[in-house]
C-alpha cells in the first residue's frame, strides 16, 4: 500500500463553466469539479501524493472523470464505478470581481450512494491527512456515515491526522444540520479549516477571532485556519499557542473566487505534510489561492508547481 499526503472522501461532479450568465450563455467548457477533488488536485500539482475514495456513475461522462483525475495523478484504487448511475453535474458562470451563477443537479447520484463499504482501513491509515467536507456529510446519509467511520478509522489507529472543512453552504443543509455535523466529527479533527465570519459563527455562535481560536483548542483541534477571503486568514496552532495572520497574494484581475477556498486548503495540507510550520504553509495557500482567482473553473484554473513555488522561494 503506497504512503499518502493526502487521501478525501467525497463528491465529483461534472462542471460546466461559461464567463457569461447561465440565462443567455451559449457555450461551456467542460471540466470537472467538488470540494474534496479539488483539494487533492491542488496538493497533487505541487507534489503530494494524494488518493481519492467516492463512486462514480457508469455514463457517457464516466471515462472523462476518470482520465481526468487519473492526469492528475491521483490513486483512484478505491473509486468504484456504478452501473446504472449517473454522475452529478454543475452549471457555473463567472465574472470578473468573484461573482457567479451556479445551478447543479446532483440528486440519486453515484457519488451520493457512498457509503462505509467503500473504506478500507489499510487505505485509510496510510495517508498522513484524511480531508473530509461537510458536503459529503450532507449529500447523503449514507455518504454522511462513510465520512464518519472514516474520520473514526484514521484517529482509531492513530495513523494520521483528520483535515475537516464544513462548507456550509445554502441549498444543502440547514445551519442546523450543519452544526450537528460539525460536533459530530469534532472529537477527531486535527485541522479546521472555517470561513469567517459567515462559517465559523453559525456553528460556533463566536465571533471574536482568538476567543474561537481559543474555544476550538481546548475541544481538541491542533489547528485552526480562518479563511477571510481577500483579506488572506487568520491561522491559530495550539501547541505554540500562536495566533497570526496571514497576508493574502494580491493576484490583481479577479474572475473565478468559485473553488479558491478549496485551493487553500490543498496547498496548505500540502505544505503541513512537507514539515513547513503552520505560517508558511498559510502563505502558501495564500498564493496558490491568489493564483487560482484570474482563471476560470474549479480545477482547470488551479496553478501549477513552479507557479506557485516561485513566488514562495521570492517571499
Amino acid at each position: 500500500m503506497p504512503e499518502f499526503d493526502i487521501v478525501s472522501i467525497g463528491e465529483c461532479m461534472v462542471e460546466l463553466y461559461s464567463n457569461r450568465p447561465l440565462f443567455d450563455a451559449e457555450t461551456f467548457s467542460k471540466s470537472c469539479g467538488g470540494d474534496t477533488l479539488n483539494v487533492l488536485v491542488a496538493a497533487a500539482r505541487l507534489g503530494s501524493v494524494t488518493g481519492f475514495i467516492t463512486r462514480v456513475g457508469e455514463d457517457q461522462f464516466a471515462p472523462f472523470l476518470l482520465q481526468e483525475w487519473l492526469n492528475e495523478r491521483i490513486d483512484l484504487s478505491l473509486v468504484k464505478v456504478i452501473p446504472e448511475r449517473k454522475n452529478g453535474v454543475y452549471f457555473i458562470s463567472e465574472f470578473e470581481g468573484g461573482g457567479f451563477n451556479y445551478a447543479e443537479y446532483r440528486e440519486d447520484s453515484a457519488a451520493s450512494t457512498l457509503s462505509v463499504d467503500d473504506l478500507a482501513t489499510e487505505y485509510l491509515v496510510a495517508g498522513r491527512y484524511m480531508h473530509v467536507s461537510g458536503v459529503g456529510q450532507a449529500i447523503s446519509e449514507s455518504c454522511g456515515g462513510a465520512v464518519f467511520e472514516a474520520c473514526r478509522l484514521v484517529k482509531a489507529n492513530k495513523s494520521g491526522q483528520v483535515s475537516y472543512d464544513p462548507q456550509l453552504r445554502s441549498g444543502i443543509w440547514s445551519a442546523e444540520a450543519a452544526r450537528q455535523g460539525f460536533e459530530e466529527l469534532l472529537p477527531y479533527i486535527d485541522v479546521l479549516f472555517l470561513k469567517h465570519p459567515l462559517e465559523s459563527t453559525a456553528l460556533t455562535g463566536i465571533s471574536d477571532p482568538e476567543m474561537l481560536i481559543r474555544a476550538l483548542w481546548q475541544q481538541g483541534i491542533r489547528v485552526v485556519v480562518l479563511k477571510l477571503g481577500k483579506q488572506g486568514c487568520i491561522v491559530g496552532e495550539r501547541h505554540s499557542r500562536d495566533i497570526a495572520e496571514v497576508r493574502p497574494l494580491k493576484a490583481g484581475k479577479v474572475y473565478d473566487t468559485f473553488g479558491s477556498g478549496d485551493t487553500f486548503c490543498g496547498a496548505f495540507l500540502h505544505g503541513l505534510a512537507r514539515g513547513y510550520d503552520v505560517h508558511k504553509a498559510a502563505w502558501l495557500g495564500n498564493i496558490a489561492a491568489g493564483l487560482k482567482t484570474p482563471g476560470l473553473g474549479a480545477i482547470s484554473s488551479l496553478p501549477e508547481h513552479n507557479d506557485v513555488y516561485q513566488v514562495f522561494e521570492a517571499a
